[in-house]
């Protein structure tokens, strides 16, 4: 069956399977017995770091933490599993699985769309997301960098950059002078 719709979404999509087999997921709901459907071009990983993120947040919460995990793949130069495995501690949940089943479909779909999407700039240049509430306690090596520059927020997060990494996309023609006086610092 999955080689049936495979071929269908393949030839609507333009999609090559044999170039997808690794990003091809048979996906079911495990709350229910739907019939499983087929997303091409999926990146298993990124849908569970969107889910553990940032699922609270909703789409838009979804996409901003998408974006940074983009801005952080492009910024360090590093595939995108190096960054999912180095700085996001969700998908190592020991119930990651009863976690993502116990999401309702909607959410699931919507961090599947998002992670097939090319939508970017809900983050603009963010390296980092924290909340309000982690704000308020800086980490210390942050601090020894010079502090965060907050660049936007979205829901409960704020995106940031340290100042260090500030001045390197400013020199990029990335962010525009004068930032540096909104650092926070502890």
């Amino acid at each position: 069956m999955a080689t049936l719709l495979g071929n269908v979404i393949e030839k609507s999509r333009g999609i090559k399977l044999e170039d997808n087999k690794e990003n091809a997921t048979l996906l079911s709901s495990a709350a229910n017995n739907d019939i499983p459907k087929v997303k091409m071009n999926m990146n298993k990983d990124i849908v569970n770091t969107l889910i553990t993120e940032a699922v609270g947040e909703g789409p838009k919460g979804m996409e901003f933490v998408y974006d940074v995990m983009r801005n952080q793949a492009d910024f360090f130069k590093k595939p995108m599993k190096f960054v999912i495995d180095h700085y996001y501690a969700g998908p190592k949940r020991k119930d990651l699985k009863e976690f993502v089943a116990k999401q309702p479909k909607e959410s699931i779909n919507v961090a599947q769309d998002i992670a097939n999407s090319d939508r970017r700039g809900m983050a603009k240049e963010s390296l980092h997301f924290i909340t309000e509430a982690e704000a308020k306690k800086l980490p210390s090596y942050i601090v020894k960098e010079g502090g965060y520059i907050p660049l936007t927020k979205v829901g409960n997060h704020i995106g940031l950059v340290t100042l260090r990494e500030y001045y390197i996309l400013r020199n990029q023609g990335k962010l525009p002078p004068g930032l540096e006086a909104r650092v926070i610092e502890r």
